[in-house]
């Protein structure tokens, strides 16, 4: 069991990881000359969609107390960042195209918005997706997780716990 100096130490390496896989995805596929920040869009919807799929899969089956801290927290949590939305979005929302990060053409407010909104429901409907598709992968595609390993189903906190959106206390 990963906890205190050690667990901070492996989210703190993960979010660095994440920070990375994100930075190298904007290389690749490169903002600067897109109107629309179609990059930024693809990596949240993506990573909204692997977050519900890890979320899924641990509803599922019972994971190591460092499982959704080190790769939801951490990982996807720096990899899938309002502030990269938040940064492309400034100079139209703001009226200052100077404050774009290197865009040619900034889109107006009226794009950005339309930006914004399609993100949360894009994002949401992923990361649902993804709970979803995690579950059914490893055997709960019922959401109900009676087929959970004895560990798991003699924890009566366990499936109640999630259903409830609290997370059983981590003893530490």
């Amino acid at each position: 069991m990963m906890r205190g100096a050690g667990l901070v130490a492996a989210v703190a390496a993960a979010g660095a990881a994440g920070a990375l896989l994100r930075l190298a995805a904007g290389q690749i596929l490169d903002e600067e000359s897109m109107r629309f920040p179609w990059t930024t869009f693809a990596i949240n919807i993506a990573g909204s969609g692997l977050l519900g799929m890890l979320v899924g899969t641990v509803r599922a089956r019972r994971a190591a107390d460092w499982v959704m801290p080190v790769l939801g927290t951490g990982l996807l949590g720096s990899f899938t960042t309002l502030s990269a939305v938040m940064l492309a979005a400034a100079p139209s929302l703001l009226g200052d195209p100077s404050l774009g990060a290197g865009q040619i053409s900034p889109p107006g407010a009226p794009e950005m918005l339309a930006y914004l909104l399609i993100s949360i429901l894009f994002g949401t409907a992923a990361a649902g997706f993804g709970i979803t598709l995690g579950g059914a992968v490893f055997g709960c595609a019922a959401m109900d997780c009676e087929d959970q390993p004895e560990a798991a189903a003699s924890d009566p906190a366990w499936p109640e716990a999630l259903d409830t959106g609290s997370l059983p206390e981590v003893k530490g």
